[in-house]
């Protein structure tokens, strides 16, 4: 896991889903990324077995964050590729992308039982400051 702080593009999965969407140039790549939570979920609840692992949750929280974007509140550390990468094509974000977008943060987010990446913050010494960051972008994705 290549993990450089607490902040949601602060990882090596999230900058992957951004350069992706951006040499796309199309949202599929946020769909993906809600869709393999999906999945992994389900796998979770049914085996009971797997956890959702940390880089898919770590690609779902950045694609929640360019959906964050698409609705016009974006993070305030955004990566300046991205907004460069949204100020040229003028995307937004339909209602549904916005509900799989916050079930998708809210289920990476919830469980350590369930998550790899909540047990992995929730043993770190900055586990309130991501807490902090997850809780921003769910305000800004429901705002």
């Amino acid at each position: 896991m290549g993990t450089w702080g607490e902040g949601n593009f602060e990882n090596d999965s999230a900058m992957d889903v951004i350069d992706e969407l951006i040499a796309n140039d199309t949202l599929k790549p946020l769909n993906r990324s809600f869709r393999v939570v999906q999945i992994e979920s389900i796998i979770v609840s049914i085996m009971r077995l797997p956890i959702i692992q940390v880089d898919t949750a770590q690609e779902a929280i950045a694609a929640a964050e360019v959906v964050a974007l698409l609705k016009g509140n974006p993070a305030e550390d955004l990566p300046e590729r991205l907004l460069i990468w949204h100020q040229t094509r003028q995307l937004k974000a339909d209602k549904a992308l916005v509900k799989k977008a916050i079930r998708a943060v809210e289920t990476v987010t919830s469980n350590a039982s369930r998550s790899e990446l909540v047990g992995l913050w929730e043993d770190g010494q900055n586990a309130l400051i991501w807490r902090k960051n997850i809780d921003d972008l769910l305000a800004r994705l429901c705002s």
